[in-house]
């Protein structure tokens, strides 16, 4: 995909729970190679912050472990952002 659309970043937000005991910023380093500048890593942030972030953004993707109520997905669809969760948490497909 990154290839193809030049213009295109990943904005991810929150904690790193990593892959497989490396973090996933590691990983995506190393496997993303010449894209690795368009990839962004950010803390958790708070609303005020996160917000503009997704305005913004063509998608919000949520791929959650667990969440009892699908807080952050109700309020991506608010902003009118396509949202593509994980199913078997709080955003049942």
């Amino acid at each position: 995909m990154l290839a193809s659309r030049p213009s295109l970043h990943a904005v991810f937000v929150g904690e790193d729970t990593g892959l497989d005991g490396r973090p996933f910023l590691d990983i995506a380093r190393e496997r993303c190679g010449q894209y690795w500048p368009r990839l962004h890593f950010l803390p958790e942030l708070p609303h005020a912050r996160l917000f503009p972030i997704v305005a913004h953004s063509r998608m919000v993707v949520m791929p959650s472990r667990s969440e009892s109520l699908a807080n952050a997905c109700l309020e991506a669809m608010a902003l009118s952002r396509p949202v593509v969760a994980t199913n078997g948490t709080g955003s049942p497909s």
